[in-house]
């Protein structure tokens, strides 16, 4: 995990006497190997912004759950009763799903189902709702948990952008039509990488 320190922390600035640190993650890391709460906060709070983010294909009930994860960490249990076709609701859905799949799903539908998969974590505390949305979005089909670099976007000779994914696991690439999801289309396990090279000129890896 890298500590980037901007200039901040060199100098007091007029509205406020403390340092501003900024985190990000670095190297991601298989969740039996996060022992500190405060550093699996961290982790849950940059994997949920890649799952937002990304637009990464993968199952709608993923997302549903992700976001329900999500919720019981940050809200707490669900209403006893929330009626979205008469109620305004009780979450932001642009802060839990990505544009993509809020687009593609019927606006009180989706709240209906995250409601009731939220209400089904009742009781949950915040670590656990929290771990639990690590363990399923750490998953091989998921795979919120790596960095996402585009690689070519669409011209006359290729219609869909190419992506790479750096994971725990290895260099996974993806390909996005316009207007489509991010989709994988080929894995690459570390051991069975020789070398990487990067092509400023051509954009391209091999």
């Amino acid at each position: 995990m890298s500590l980037p320190i901007n200039n901040s922390m060199h100098h007091c600035s007029l509205q406020s006497s403390y340092p501003t640190v900024y985190f990000r993650i670095r190297f991601y890391l298989p969740i039996h190997c996060i022992n500190e709460r405060a550093t699996q906060h961290i982790y849950y709070l940059q994997l949920r912004k890649n799952h937002v983010a990304y637009e990464l294909f993968c199952d709608p009930n993923v997302y549903l759950q992700l976001a329900a994860f999500a919720l019981q960490a940050e809200l707490g249990d669900a209403p006893k009763c929330f009626n979205p076709e008469s109620e305004t609701s009780y979450f932001l859905p642009e802060l839990y799903y990505p544009k993509k799949f809020i687009k593609s799903c019927d606006s009180v539908e989706l709240a209906y189902y995250t409601y009731i998969h939220h209400s089904a974590l009742r009781n949950t505390v915040t670590y656990l709702a929290e771990f639990h949305f690590i363990h399923l979005a750490t998953k091989l089909n998921s795979d919120f948990n790596l960095h996402l670099y585009p690689l070519e976007k669409p011209t006359h000779k290729c219609r869909f952008s190419v992506w790479i994914g750096i994971s725990p696991q290895g260099v996974i690439l993806y390909q996005q039509f316009p207007d489509y999801w991010i989709v994988p289309t080929n894995r690459i396990k570390w051991n069975e990488i020789k070398r990487i090279y990067y092509n400023v000129s051509m954009d391209y890896i091999v």
